[in-house]
């Protein structure tokens, strides 16, 4: 019975001691209120709008992962209503490129403005809109 007892004493003093040595590792990752949108072919897909002095400047830039066409339509939209109506529109291509971008200025009237693009990033459609300017 002895015996018993001591093999018994030991095994719990051997989970005890293995118990304790257990570390869990816990991380905190920083997170904000964006949300980030991933593409397959596409590394980045930044649309912009400024508008000072009565012109607009409108840009479009597209980076891939890796090599490949890209097709730039860009729009600048004014608001009418409800609705968003087309004041002029851009387009570029580009082959076996890494990066592409368009950048255009147009005189604007007092309204609401905003960009509407649609990539082609080697065969990925991505549709974005900037927020909406007044001027």
């Amino acid at each position: 019975m002895r015996k018993w007892m001591k093999k018994c004493l030991c095994m719990i003093m051997v989970c005890i001691i293995l118990f304790c040595n257990i570390r869990t590792s816990v991380y905190a990752q920083d997170m904000d209120d964006s949300i980030s949108v991933m593409y397959v072919k596409a590394k980045s897909a930044l649309v912009s709008l400024g508008i000072s002095g009565g012109t607009a400047d409108c840009v479009t830039n597209v980076r891939l992962i890796s090599k490949g066409n890209i097709s730039i339509s860009m729009k600048l939209q004014k608001k009418s209503g409800s609705s968003w109506q087309t004041v002029k529109t851009w387009s570029k291509s580009g082959t076996d490129v890494l990066l592409l971008k368009l950048s255009k200025s147009c005189s604007v009237s007092k309204g609401t403005y905003r960009v509407h693009t649609v990539i082609n990033a080697d065969g990925e459609k991505i549709t974005k809109n900037t927020s909406s300017k007044t001027y």
